[in-house]
């Protein structure tokens, strides 16, 4: 757990209850869901709404995320480039069904 919250910039608050840390983003629930150390981290849109400094970041949190701490992360995006530079396989969802022919990369 020290390492993900190092990697997430919260070594400090180790001992610290998580609930505080309310919001979106990096800043709130993603880090709380990552001090449990999750086999599959599920994000939705986690760079939604953000500049994109901020997104950049969130971005290379997710690719430390899986490399280091080798958790699997189903994210939902509808920015297709940042799927391709993220994900090792994609789904597309056409109308709540897996697109036909395109449902894996």
């Amino acid at each position: 757990m020290d390492e993900l919250l190092e990697m997430v910039g919260m070594s400090d608050y180790r001992v610290r209850n998580a609930k505080p840390f309310r919001g979106g983003g990096a800043k709130g629930g993603d880090r709380r869901a990552l001090a449990v150390e999750p086999e599959v981290l599920l994000m939705d849109e986690p760079t939604a709404n953000l500049d994109p400094i901020s997104a950049s970041k969130v971005e290379e949190l997710v690719v430390k995320i899986i490399s280091e701490a080798q958790t699997t992360i189903v994210m939902s995006t509808h920015d297709m480039a940042q799927g391709q530079r993220l994900a090792g396989r994609i789904g597309v969802l056409m109308d709540g069904m897996f697109a036909p022919g395109r449902q894996f990369q």
